[in-house]
């Protein structure tokens, strides 16, 4: 089972949009990969490594999300 549940994944302050004509390139290949990746190498990922991460992917593409972070 996932540290993470799937209410904490779907809570208002970390759902944010992609714009669809950037989706293919960045969600479904940059941001996929540098998942794949962290998972490959933290098989037993613990929620603060997990957060840790996702505030890494956040700093680096988040400035393409929709709604920008304020």
């Amino acid at each position: 089972p996932s540290v993470i549940t799937k209410e904490m994944v779907h809570t208002g302050e970390n759902l944010r949009g992609i714009p669809k004509e950037i989706n293919q390139k960045l969600h479904l290949s940059q941001i996929q990969m540098e998942w794949n990746a962290f998972y490959r190498e933290n098989p037993q990922a613990t929620e603060a490594q997990i957060r840790a991460k996702v505030a890494e992917v956040d700093a680096k593409y988040g400035a393409k999300f929709l709604p920008r972070k304020r």
